[in-house]
């Protein structure tokens, strides 16, 4: 999947033409669009009526996750993807679509669980939005990887115990691009599912480390943490809980394969 180059900024869900295209820096309006503003720089834009009110300073380079399904680019191409914005310091944006590129859908919810999001069960869940993405729990974050994947059509509610089969996982997302693949050692993007006495969780292969059985999982988590927090401690994952965040975790161990209510990984396609 290779990346694009345009001359339009994203904006309220249509395209908008460069403003000032001989000026300075980034900044970002309160609508969301992003511009390449004449005369602010890093020197000046702390300066009283440098920016207007709302409006954001972000550098001669930038780089976002926006929804572009639905959108066309500055050469009248529909993306109907969310997209990697990076706006670069030849004032150009070049864009990348996250469908169908793991690297690119991993490196966006990695950057996203590493905000240590708080956990959560209610409000919003099924919006790819700043106030969707507030609170999340374990199945929401699981549902954004699938959205920004291409996996769901559509960013829907989902919950562990629609899960615990290829079946009823294929009738949550409203599409049959996940398999079911059991109690494999996982590749990246893989979901883990466990689901025990009315309780359950899921999370995302972020990566495996072969040499020590060690999956890097990129989850939200309660309050009440894994089943293998010793693992994640001593191996550098994330110990907050209560948020979302990177964990570590034996692959035979209590938080995955070894938990009592296994179900097993599956894989979107």
């Amino acid at each position: 999947m290779h990346p694009h180059i345009s001359s339009y900024a994203y904006c309220a869900n249509n395209p908008i033409k460069y403003i000032d295209p001989d000026g300075r820096d980034w900044v970002e309006g309160v609508s969301g669009d992003i511009t390449w503003r004449d005369n602010v720089t890093k020197d000046n834009y702390q300066t009283e009526g440098v920016l207007k009110e709302g409006e954001i300073y972000r550098g001669t380079e930038y780089k976002r996750y926006k929804d572009w399904r639905g959108v066309k680019d500055g050469e009248g191409n529909i993306v109907n993807s969310v997209v990697k914005e990076h706006y670069m310091t030849n004032k150009k944006m070049e864009y990348t679509p996250l469908k169908g590129n793991m690297e690119e859908s991993l490196g966006f919810m990695k950057q996203l669980v590493d905000k240590n999001i708080r956990y959560s069960q209610v409000g919003i869940r099924n919006e790819f939005s700043d106030r969707g993405m507030s609170a999340l729990d374990c199945s929401e974050t699981v549902a954004l990887f699938l959205y920004a994947y291409g996996s769901m059509s559509e960013m829907t509610s989902i919950y562990t115990g629609a899960m615990t089969t290829e079946s009823g996982f294929r009738k949550a997302i409203g599409s049959n691009d996940i398999t079911g693949m059991g109690s494999i050692v996982p590749s990246p993007g893989d979901i883990f599912v466990w689901r025990y006495d009315g309780a359950g969780h899921t999370g995302i292969v972020y990566s495996y480390d072969k040499q020590n059985d060690l999956v890097t999982i990129l989850e939200a988590i309660g309050k009440s943490g894994s089943a293998d927090s010793y693992t994640n401690r001593i191996n550098g994952g994330t110990i907050l809980t209560g948020v979302t965040r990177t964990a570590v975790y034996k692959r035979t161990g209590g938080a995955l394969q070894g938990h009592a209510g296994w179900k097993g990984y599956f894989r979107p396609k």
